[in-house]
Formats: structure tokens, C-alpha cells, sequence
């Protein structure tokens, strides 16, 4: 008896083994296990040219391809198409499994709701071909429901949880967005409020600087911000009709409060926002449509040029200086740097004094601009970064401080000064090793 149960044993693992080899040898080859769900469709992104819901008593709702990764909405409206929208609908399309086959040869429609279905699918090809997914009631048990391929007579159960990338209005698949631009495309902004505008454009290092009212250096991760915030805004899919009819009329009503205009190379797209009560909307050129957005957003319109000026002294950020020269009482010290070390005249200096007036002048901000000054510099510092590409100088005179030939001064405050000479003043050289 105990040898039974052991040759029993074997077998068992010997049919296992098996098993797991011949599905492994499947799965290299490319072809599905031997009890893996049978597939609905496999219909490839890159043939698909044009898909149309239909739905009965309603008009139909298209888009079709108009590039490789870009749709168009033709019904029952013309307008742009989100793509992110639509890419979880064609990667589900190009490999559509069913949780199980019902039938090989259904001949009883009506029962599972394929009769007439409540949504259907038609997919048209490259090829001039179209294959028509077809929609059915769910199953009493919940979980899935039933499915076929028009004109086949394969009846299949998919999980309902595929129907909210497949059951798609022409409201989900729109371009939300009020602005089809791209933040990479902007090269140029004009924000419009109170009777004044702020315009800026890219310099040769493609970093926004103010062009209007007058030139002036601007920071160019807020402009960045800025742009981002207008780019994103979007209309509320889940709205019905007469919210969105309501939300249009109070546009319509509303105060203005300013306009963009948004330029990259492909053309301008402008924008307004408008206030009603403690509400902010906003309407754009380039599609249908009006959103709610919030008082930050206005906020990018409202600002004057003064508030977008940059007050910080030196850019330079987070590049590495390579060199720094420093003019103060009739000398010049040039502080050079190699393979990580700081050298003043062939003598390596004592890196974190060195550090320290580098975060020094990263901090320095201007808390106001003032007119020209005839005062005296006492210092004047010079950095140089980007392998050399690019040099700053400031010189500072009291509070005050003067940057190339801007015509103007950044005032610092009255402790600003000190307290770079007095870092100036602790910078030393390094100490041999063994030795104070």
C-alpha cells in the first residue's frame, strides 16, 4: 500500500512537471497556455484610423486619427481629443480577453442583451475593414458581462470593470484642456490686467526674461509656474448640460480680471478669466467652453511686472561655480577651483570657507529696486559657471548692489554687506595634514 501511495506521488509531480513544461514552452513561443482565456480581439493601436460609438437613439460619437498619437472628435461635436483619454481604450483593444467563452455558436442573442445592444464599437482600419465590438447586459452574478465581435457567433464574458475604458462619451474623450499649447512649445507670454501688460520672451538660453514694460531679469521656474498653471486648466467632463449652460452664462456676465496670450511657434491661443462673486472662470480661443478656476490661478494674471522681477542678486543657483573673483580695498583675489578643491594663488583654501560665501551669495535677495546710486563700490564679486558660459558680477555699494549694466539697484538692507565680509574675512587656507 505504501508503495501505491509513493508511485502515486510521483506521478503527480511527474504530471506537474509536464504541465509546467509544455505551458513554458508555450509561453516562449509566443502562444497562449492551454487554458488561458480565449481572446475577443486583438486590434493593433497602430491600424487603428477611427473608432465610433454607437448608442441607441443617440447620435454617434467619432474620432478619428489625425496623426500618430493625436485625435480629432468629428461627432457629435468638432473638436480636439484628449489623447490620454483615448490610449487606455487602444491598448485594450489590442488585447482583448475574455474572462470566459459562453458559447462557440450562440444563436440566442436577445437573452444576453446582443440583440440590440446598449453600446457597440465599430473600429475602422487601415486596411479599409471594420470589426465592431458589441456591448451586452451584465451578468446576474455581477462581475462581468456579455460580449461578441459582430458577426461572429462567439459569445464571451469580459469583466465590467473594462467598462469605463470602453464606454466612453464624447465629453470623456474631448481635449479638456482650455489650451492645446505645451509649456516646452511658449516663446512668448503676454498676461493682460488693470490696464497694464507684462510681456516675456526667451533669451538665448531659452530662460524667460521680461520684455515689457521694460527688459528685466525674471525667475524662470515662477514664469514657468505661471504658464503651467493656465495650461492646465480644464472643463468639467461630469457637468450636465445645464450646469455647463449655467457656468458659460456666468462668463458671460462676470468682470473681467485679464487675459494671456500664449505664443509658441505653431501660433497663439489666448485666454480670459472673469469674476463673479468669489468665483473665477475661465474661456479660451481654442475650444468650446468655460472652467471654474481658482483665485491662484487669476492670481498669474493679476501680478504686476514689479512682482515678477527677480530679486534674487546672483543666478547661478545650483550650477557650480568654477571661479570667483573678489575686488575689495584696491585687490584682487581670484579664487579658482580644481578637481573639487579651491586655490587662491597655488594654495588650497579650506573648502567650507569657501562654501560659505558661495550659499551666501545664493541667498542674496533684494528686498526692493531702487533708482541708480553715485556711490562708491566697496566689493565687487565676480562668478563664473557653466564651464565658463556664463559670468556674473555685482558690485555693492552700502545696502545697495549693481549688476552689469541694469539701470538700476537691488537694495539689500543695511546687513547684507557685513555679513559677506565678514564670511570674505574667514576664508582660509587649508592646513597641512599633521600640522595647525
Amino acid at each position: 500500500m505504501k508503495g501505491l501511495l509513493v508511485a502515486v506521488g510521483l506521478l503527480v509531480v511527474a504530471g506537474g512537471a509536464a504541465y509546467w513544461t509544455y505551458t513554458n514552452e508555450q509561453a516562449k513561443e509566443g502562444k497562449p497556455a492551454a487554458d488561458a482565456p480565449p481572446k475577443i480581439a486583438e486590434i493593433p493601436d497602430s491600424q487603428v484610423t477611427q473608432i465610433e460609438f454607437r448608442r441607441p437613439g443617440q447620435p454617434p460619437t467619432i474620432i478619428k486619427r489625425t496623426g500618430n498619437v493625436t485625435w480629432a472628435l468629428t461627432s457629435p461635436k468638432e473638436m480636439r481629443a484628449d489623447t490620454d483619454a483615448i490610449t487606455p481604450l487602444l491598448t485594450l483593444l489590442g488585447n482583448l480577453t475574455s474572462d470566459s467563452l459562453v458559447d462557440a455558436n450562440n444563436k440566442d442573442w436577445k437573452t444576453y442583451g446582443l440583440e440590440t445592444p446598449a453600446l457597440e464599437l465599430v473600429i475602422s482600419k487601415k486596411d479599409g475593414k471594420t470589426q465592431t465590438l458589441q456591448i451586452g447586459d451584465e451578468q446576474p452574478a455581477g462581475g462581468s458581462m456579455y460580449v461578441r465581435m459582430a458577426g461572429d457567433s462567439k459569445l464571451y464574458t469580459l469583466g465590467t470593470f473594462n467598462r469605463a475604458t470602453l464606454d466612453r462619451t464624447w465629453k470623456d474623450l474631448r481635449d479638456k484642456r482650455l489650451l492645446s499649447l505645451s509649456a516646452d512649445e511658449l516663446t512668448k507670454l503676454e498676461f493682460t490686467a488693470k490696464g497694464a501688460t507684462v510681456e516675456f520672451g526667451k533669451n538665448a538660453s531659452k530662460e524667460w526674461q521680461i520684455v515689457k514694460p521694460e527688459q528685466f531679469r525674471t525667475d524662470n521656474a515662477v514664469v514657468d509656474e505661471a504658464a503651467g498653471k493656465l495650461l492646465e486648466i480644464k472643463v468639467d467632463p461630469t457637468v450636465t448640460d445645464e450646469e455647463q449652460a449655467k457656468t458659460d452664462a456666468a462668463f458671460a456676465s462676470a468682470t473681467p480680471v485679464g487675459k494671456a496670450l500664449l505664443t509658441s511657434a505653431k501660433g497663439a491661443e489666448q485666454l480670459e478669466i472673469r469674476k463673479q462673486g468669489d468665483v473665477f472662470y475661465a474661456r479660451s480661443n481654442s475650444i468650446e467652453g468655460t472652467a471654474k478656476v481658482t483665485a491662484d490661478v487669476a492670481a498669474v494674471l493679476e501680478k504686476s511686472a514689479e512682482q515678477y522681477k527677480s530679486r534674487r542678486i546672483f543666478e547661478f543657483g545650483f550650477s557650480e561655480p568654477s571661479k570667483i573673483d573678489v575686488k575689495r580695498a584696491g585687490s584682487i583675489k581670484s579664487y579658482g577651483k580644481n578637481n573639487e578643491q579651491w586655490f587662491l594663488n597655488g594654495k588650497k583654501m579650506k573648502p567650507e570657507t569657501v562654501q560659505a560665501l558661495i550659499d551666501k551669495m545664493r541667498q542674496l535677495m533684494a528686498a526692493r529696486f531702487t533708482a541708480p546710486s553715485t556711490a562708491t563700490p566697496t566689493l565687487e564679486i565676480t562668478v563664473v559657471t557653466n564651464d565658463g558660459k556664463t559670468v556674473e558680477t555685482v558690485k555693492f555699494a552700502g545696502a545697495l548692489a549693481a549688476k552689469g549694466n541694469e539701470p538700476f539697484r537691488y537694495d539689500l538692507g543695511p546687513d547684507a554687506l557685513p555679513e559677506l565680509e565678514k564670511i570674505l574675512d574667514a576664508i582660509q587656507p587649508a592646513t597641512e595634514d599633521g600640522k595647525k
